[in-house]
């Protein structure tokens, strides 16, 4: 009986070890002015002040983009991304393929871990064109 206990407990910690740690992501809604039109995964989006947010109940992989005039809200499905380092406030970050902008990756400030967002179709043909992306943040107000 011992034996097994001790078995257990040692299964249970293994177990415990193998898990990957959890990380926490987009915590705070991100409020952003873009100046530009911008692409969210296939949809075009105008130039303009944005909320960004977890859609709660979803894990973390499912966020909206919503425009401060409640006329654009988008649903979208993200990825976990770790930055190198944590930006001293929240950013959004873009990828400019020509005249394209892409929304490519968002993090609260003070916090490594945020989310990304897959590569659209429009990315994946632009890059087999060989046209290179420049990414470039754009700071964020909350």
């Amino acid at each position: 009986m011992r034996n097994f206990f001790l078995l257990a407990l040692l299964l249970c910690g293994l177990a415990f070890v193998a898990l990957p740690a959890a990380q926490a992501q987009i915590t705070r809604d991100i409020e952003a002015n873009i100046p530009f039109s911008f692409f969210v995964q296939e949809t075009k989006l105008p130039a303009g002040k944005y909320t960004i947010k977890v859609v709660h109940d979803t894990d973390q992989g499912i966020m909206e983009i919503e425009s401060a005039d409640d006329k654009v809200s988008l649903m979208f499905e993200v990825l976990d991304s770790q930055a190198e380092s944590a930006p001293n406030s929240s950013v959004v970050i873009f990828k400019r393929y020509g005249k394209n902008e892409y929304l490519s990756k968002i993090y609260n400030g003070g916090n490594k871990y945020g989310s990304r967002l897959p590569m659209t179709h429009s990315e994946l043909n632009l890059k087999k064109s060989g046209i290179t992306a420049a990414e470039h943040p754009d700071a964020a107000s909350k």
